[in-house]
């Protein structure tokens, strides 16, 4: 059981993060609820304003508040010791570093948080709402000091649309545009993991609530979590990079015969990978004991590429976030993309199993994704420069 009240952080302020803890904000008592945003920023209560481009309507509330990370706790919004949920939807690069400030840096020099304490209370829920998700994941268990944080992983996502407006008032709101309404998946730990009480508490609360901010919210076994974000990671591995290398829209892909052939070609790559992994690890579970049928969300690279080509249409006048980074100059998530599929497990590299694809095409298949993400880490130098 939840012995206080339930405490949720939603880490990172921007447009994603800002949209989740407005619906959220809703569902929830206001002392509950906090936004988290960079260090250095003042910690003070702001509002969200959520602009509903589709719908022409603004619905603003005030139940979210700010504070700022590591210098402080997580204020008063979360009352004594550590959020029982947070809510990470940074960017994939900036999850190691934001979960660590939040849950080992900010209690380092608590004298009233030692070893003892942490291991009276329930571990945090991590949920990672990010793109590239699974290799955020990934690092975070491998950092030498995870076991410290007193947390466990949960994946998730989200299919929504969102952007920051090009100019606001930062010091009195913090306003976003919802330019697509979708839907928020989180995956539950099972009945008797220790998480399970406050993500059983916040689900039900998020599911009885009906909020002004549109979308559905999808609360599901651990393993259908899983499977989504592999599903989601192989569609996002098509469009997000070649969208960024031509800086297009979303819809050029779904039109443009080059862009297509470019896509199936990504496809087949995506497919050889998860084939080799497939048959080189264990038929029923990966390191992790996670359901083989995971890894390949796609019968096939035709289906994948498919599948993309219906998505670049459904969102044909979007930017997605990657295109974005690159216009600003900044950083992307290339890596957490294709981590998995530039190194897969040391166990296709050595041989073992039986994989259904020749190594010498695995190899040039992997080329081909280097290749991509060549041009488009081209792209952002080309912006830096300019």
């Amino acid at each position: 059981m939840i012995p206080h009240a339930l405490r949720v952080a939603v880490l990172g302020a921007g447009a994603i993060g800002r949209l989740q803890a407005a619906a959220i904000a809703y569902a929830m008592p206001a002392p509950s609820v906090a936004l988290l945003r960079r260090p250095g920023t003042p910690a003070t209560s702001l509002c969200i304003q959520v602009m509903d481009a589709t719908a022409a309507a603004t619905t603003t509330t005030t139940a979210a508040t700010t504070t700022s990370l590591p210098s402080r706790p997580a204020d008063a919004a979360m009352g004594d010791g550590a959020p029982h949920i947070v809510v990470v939807t940074t960017k994939a690069f900036d999850v190691t570093r934001a979960v660590h400030d939040l849950l080992v840096s900010r209690t380092a020099g608590q004298a009233s948080t030692s070893p003892a304490t942490a291991a009276q209370r329930a571990p945090t829920a991590v949920v990672l709402l990010c793109n590239g998700a699974l290799t955020a994941r990934d690092r975070l268990l491998a950092a030498p000091w995870w076991p410290r944080a007193h947390a466990h992983v949960l994946l998730g996502l989200t299919t929504h649309g969102a952007r920051l407006p090009s100019s606001a008032d930062s010091t009195a709101c913090l306003p976003v545009m919802h330019t697509g309404v979708g839907e928020t998946l989180v995956g539950m730990p099972p009945a008797t993991h220790p998480c399970y009480p406050a993500m059983a508490c916040w689900r039900d609360r998020m599911l009885a609530t009906t909020t002004p901010v549109r979308g559905v919210w999808r609360f599901v076994a651990a393993a259908a979590a899983t499977q989504a974000c592999y599903r989601k990671l192989a569609l996002n591995a098509v469009i997000n990079p070649l969208a960024a290398a031509l800086q297009v829209p979303n819809g050029a892909l779904a039109t443009a015969a080059p862009a297509s052939a470019v896509a199936t070609l990504v496809s087949e790559t995506a497919h050889a990978v998860w084939t080799a992994m497939e048959a080189s690890l264990d038929a029923a579970t990966t390191a992790s004991g996670e359901m083989m049928a995971a890894v390949r969300p796609f019968a096939s690279p035709a289906d994948l590429a498919e599948a993309a080509r219906a998505l670049c249409a459904l969102t044909a006048a979007n930017w997605n976030s990657m295109a974005v980074d690159v216009q600003r100059g900044g950083p992307t998530e290339l890596d957490a993309l294709y981590g998995g599929l530039l190194d897969p497990p040391r166990s296709i590299e050595a041989g073992q199993g039986t994989a259904a694809v020749d190594p010498v095409d695995l190899v040039a298949a992997r080329a081909h994704l280097r290749s991509l993400s060549g041009l488009v880490t081209a792209a952002c130098e080309l912006r830096r420069t300019a």
